[in-house]
């Protein structure tokens, strides 16, 4: 809300795929943020990665972000 204020536009976008997918340009990226900020900021991410999804509000990115890398630890720890 302070960045709004100031005419700033935010968005949280955490990415999956590591160095491989960062060289390949093909980096899962998960937003969160306002549809309007997230459409004017989809030709950077389209550069970038090739599963682009806004996950809903400020936030939620991380949260998805998180939700699977607490998959991927169950899954190793599984196997």
């Amino acid at each position: 809300a302070a960045a709004a204020d100031k005419g700033i536009r935010v968005l949280d976008a955490p990415v999956s795929g590591g160095e491989a997918g960062a060289i390949e340009a093909v980096l899962s990226i998960m937003v969160g943020g306002t549809q309007e900020d997230f459409d004017a900021a989809c030709p950077l991410f389209e550069a970038l990665g090739t599963t682009i999804v806004r996950c809903g509000p400020h936030g939620a990115g991380q949260t998805v972000k998180a939700a699977n890398q607490l998959i991927v630890a169950v899954n190793l720890q599984a196997c």
